[in-house]
Formats: C-alpha cells, structure tokens, sequence
C-alpha cells in the first residue's frame, strides 16, 4: 500500500504580501512624478503648439480684415489701404513688407520694388510675439 507524504511546499500560500504591494505602488509614483516633472518643463513648454495656431490664425484672420474691407470698398485706392496698414489700424501685428512692386515675368517672375507703378500693392504683416508668422497679400487697383 503506497503512503502520501505531504509536501510543505504544496500547502504555502503564494502571491504578494501587502508590503510588497504598497512598495510597488510607492515605486510607480516616485518613478511617475519623475516623468510628469520632465514632460512639463520649460524645455517643452516653450512654445506649444496651441499658442502657435492660435497667433497663426490671428494674423490670418487680420489679412482676410483687410482684404476683405478693399474688397467690399470700391472708393477706397492702394495709397489709402497702403496708409491705413502702416497705421495698424487692423489691429496688433507688425508689417513687414507694404510697398508697390511691378512683376517682371519675361525674367523671374518677381516682384520688385517700384514705386514708378501704383496699380499693384504687395503687404507681408508679421505677428509682434513670433516673426516667423507671416502672411502676404497681392492687392490690384
């Protein structure tokens, strides 16, 4: 007749204590403040991207002003859109470019200076916090 022995290791309870629990908890939130410290520093907050898009739209929204104001007002000419751009009287933006320029297409296909001609006005406005933000417009007479 064959006997059982009983092996003590079959009777032991296994899984993790309480203690051993609570120091991983303790482990995972040293080690997520940690990450949560380093993602918002200054080093990525710098410049987000929702201040970006919101500056982008703003001198967006100031060119579509102007535009649409020479566009709806057939008495108003270049000389007085010109003026009333260096004014600022659109709003907060800096202008970067607002001057009469003739296309030369038979040699480049540019725009140059010239204030021989007033049928053509070529404005950059820039926005004042970030200057790489710009927008150009070409007005006609």
């Amino acid at each position: 007749m064959a006997t059982q022995t009983s092996n003590p290791k079959i009777n032991q309870n296994t899984g993790f204590t309480l203690v051993e629990v609570i120091i991983g908890l303790v482990v995972c939130a040293v080690l997520a403040s940690m990450i949560v410290t380093f993602m918002s520093s200054s080093h990525f907050m710098d410049n987000p991207v929702g201040e970006t898009l919101r500056d982008s739209f703003s001198i967006y929204s100031i060119m579509e002003e102007i535009r649409l104001e020479y566009d709806s007002n057939a008495t108003m000419t270049l000389a007085t859109l010109k003026a009333k751009i260096n004014n600022k009287d659109y709003g907060i933006y800096n202008v970067t470019y607002n001057k009469y320029v003739s296309c030369n297409a038979s040699l480049t296909t540019a725009f140059t200076a010239d204030n021989s001609t007033q049928d053509t006005l070529f404005v950059t406005i820039s926005d004042p916090d970030q200057s790489e933000i710009k927008v150009s417009n070409i007005f006609f007479q």
